[in-house]
């Protein structure tokens, strides 16, 4: 390489690795949780359609409903 072409290529490098280092991460952010896989009978699976159903808009997906009944049930004291 030329000296020339030798600094043009340190300065092209310089600058990639500079705007690599800028550029914001893609993906998911991280959140503190895990996944939990479970499986439901066809008839708890209508149960849940019918409760997200019936709340209404704004529409919420099916994990979205579970994790709500969860939270729900969990504040719930009745034995």
């Amino acid at each position: 390489m030329t000296p020339l072409a030798s600094r043009l290529f340190w300065r092209y490098k310089i600058i990639m690795s500079i705007d690599s280092a800028i550029k914001p991460k893609k993906g998911r952010p991280k959140v503190d949780s895990e996944a939990v896989n479970v499986r439901f009978e066809r008839a708890v699976l209508d149960e849940v359609d019918a409760w997200i159903a019936a709340n209404g808009p704004p529409y919420v997906t099916r994990p979205e409903a579970i994790r709500r009944l969860v939270q729900v049930g969990l504040k719930d004291k009745s034995p």
